[in-house]
């Protein structure tokens, strides 16, 4: 072949050729070792779905138990009594009703007389040294209720938070449990004593035991997961979304044979029983914000009680922010929200929502909606004091220890003076995304989308205010779709459809 000259064109053109494909694998290679450092990131640092659920003695987050709507002091003690382990609860403002016990003249009995608390009373209230209303700027006291069905409620926000720290303190104190133990050591009852008090029952023994009351079916409903969970070694996510499905299944039954219905649709309660273990279990919180006056007075009072740092991080401060399919109420001021909760409560578990309701035409979450939301995440909004002699990168890295690397990079970074702006996905300690069960299966790829987008996000299914619940199969594939790692699930669990004979149901 004859030689080209070394300046002729196509052989300057065979050099560029060169040049470039040797580019392009220094590029790839290093694609490749970003992915390596992150994924061996990820599996040094665990996600706050397996922190959480270690710290409440289950095996994945999807098995904790929630407690909806406690917003009356009834609520309340039910709910600390409960087997729950999250107690959600909106905040609101309105009237504040005090139950106080007053004696009889010249009887030894005593009644509660209800009182309502004025703003002047509360201002009094406080002179007194008692513990007082958290108020609004307007002196409105802050309460417990589903604004705005509900305008007044007995439990007020100081009440419920010092009685969940209080409950938590006596947990602790009757475990002996000093500082959180290891994801290796879950914290909460020792198991084996557990186990001990009741005798082990097969699956099937389980079902066909005769039940007196709903503490009997909680046990026998522990004793089956307990066998489970020793007979079964988990080769994958499919795995353990079958033998959740499969427990729903016989807790259901078990509720069934209690309430002794009989051709009806058998509705659990949130699965939040009566708890069966003689400690107790320690409970988090989720504060579901309903009007934007009490976000800011409320923040206040978390900070000053610690209590982020007394309920071990498993504080959760959530809110429609965006409308969502079916929205029929205004949601709260999104920048504002996440901004002020990011900047004075960073050790809470920000819980961002679409307000949403059954009456949608698109019947899932549309990828504007979607977008509005990863923007608001990853915007830099939240400042942060900008250490001296420090450059931006090595104070984002610093900072957010807690976050994954990729949401710390200088892309999501600006600075300004003396601050630095990072994005919520980098500030707090982790964002959940809250979504209804009846779309989530429709919106599978924009949601997948977001959870990849924002860096160790996860979400939470809930079912909504009129569902009649959610099938178990139905939670099957909601796990299968989005994974077992990184789901919560606060559903009202169902089998729609059953005939009963011999006093237990089957599914049809």
């Amino acid at each position: 072949k004859p030689c080209l000259p070394r300046g002729s064109f196509v052989h300057g053109w065979k050099i560029k050729i060169m040049a470039g494909s040797i580019a392009s694998d220094v590029e790839q290679h290093q694609q490749r070792q970003q992915q390596q450092q992150q994924q061996h990131q990820q599996k040094q640092s665990p996600s706050y779905p397996e922190c959480v659920a270690a710290f409440f003695g289950e095996r994945f987050a999807h098995r904790l138990r929630w407690a909806h709507a406690v917003n009356s002091q009834q609520r309340l003690r039910n709910a600390l009594a409960a087997s729950a382990h999250f107690l959600e609860a909106d905040v609101s403002a309105g009237t504040l009703v005090t139950h106080v016990v007053a004696e009889q003249s010249g009887e030894e009995q005593r009644g509660e007389q209800s009182k309502t608390l004025s703003r002047k009373k509360c201002r009094r209230l406080r002179a007194t040294g008692k513990e007082p209303p958290v108020l609004t700027q307007n002196g409105d006291p802050i309460i417990m209720a589903h604004y705005p069905t509900e305008r007044s409620s007995d439990l007020g926000l100081a009440d419920f938070i010092q009685a969940v720290l209080q409950h938590n303190q006596r947990i602790t104190a009757a475990l002996n449990v000093g500082a959180p133990k290891s994801l290796a050591e879950p914290s909460g009852c020792n198991a084996e004593r557990d186990n001990m008090e009741q005798p082990l029952l097969t699956e099937a023994e389980a079902a066909a035991a005769p039940v007196a009351d709903a503490g009997a079916a909680e046990a026998r409903t522990a004793n089956a997961g307990a066998v489970a969970g020793e007979n079964e070694t988990f080769s994958g996510e499919g795995d353990e979304a079958s033998a959740f499905a499969d427990d729903l299944i016989v807790e259901l039954d078990a509720q069934a044979v209690v309430s002794g219905r009989m051709m009806t649709a058998c509705v659990g309660a949130r699965r939040d029983c009566r708890n069966q273990k003689p400690c107790g279990t320690r409970k988090g919180v989720k504060l579901d914000f309903k009007r934007f006056d009490c976000l800011e007075p409320a923040l206040a009072y978390l900070q000053k009680v610690d209590a982020a740092r007394q309920l071990e991080g498993h504080l959760w401060l959530n809110a429609d922010i965006l409308s969502g399919p079916g929205a029929l109420v205004a949601p709260l001021r999104a920048e504002e929200f996440v901004k002020l909760c990011s900047e004075q409560l960073p050790e809470a578990v920000l819980s961002l929502s679409w307000g949403s309701s059954i009456i949608s035409t698109t019947r899932s979450y549309t990828q504007g909606m979607v977008e509005r939301m990863l923007n608001l995440c990853m915007t830099p909004m939240v400042s942060r004091p900008f250490p001296d002699g420090t450059a931006p990168c090595a104070a984002a890295e610093v900072h957010g220890g807690r976050a994954s690397g990729e949401a710390l990079s200088c892309q999501r970074t600006t600075t300004k003076g003396d601050h630095i702006y990072l994005a919520p996905a980098a500030a707090c300690s982790h964002i959940t995304f809250a979504v209804a069960a009846e779309y989530a299966l429709r919106s599978a790829d924009s949601l997948s989308k977001l959870l990849e987008s924002v860096p160790g996000a996860s979400l939470t299914i809930f079912s909504g205010v009129g569902s009649l619940g959610i099938s178990t199969s139905h939670v099957r594939e909601l796990l299968s779709t989005y994974g077992v790692k990184r789901c919560f699930l606060d559903l009202r669990v169902s089998k729609p459809c059953r005939t009963c004979s011999q006093g237990l149901c089957s599914v049809q």
